[in-house]
């Protein structure tokens, strides 16, 4: 679980200067109307797209034989599948 009211008030802090200030977009990265409504407001704020890194994943300390479907498709769904 991310923490987004800390990541938002860190964003926040960037001191102004000539830079834009970051863009913060509350977003599932599993969810694809949640990461195209992030690509469309970071075309909107900056007018293009760049780079996009994924550093969203899940670990959890276990082995194939104690992992049930759902967990292995939340896993899947975050570490590979997510933008």
């Amino acid at each position: 679980m991310v923490n987004l009211k800390r990541a938002n008030d860190e964003c926040e802090r960037v001191p102004p200067d000539d830079t834009e200030q970051p863009l913060m977009v509350p977003a599932k990265l599993t969810s694809e109307a949640d990461v195209s409504n992030l690509v469309d407001a970071t075309i909107k704020k900056f007018g293009q797209l760049n780079i996009l890194a994924n550093n969203a994943g899940i670990y959890e300390r276990d082995t194939i034989d104690s992992t049930s479907p759902r967990q292995y498709d939340r896993k899947i769904n975050a570490n590979v599948k997510a933008v």
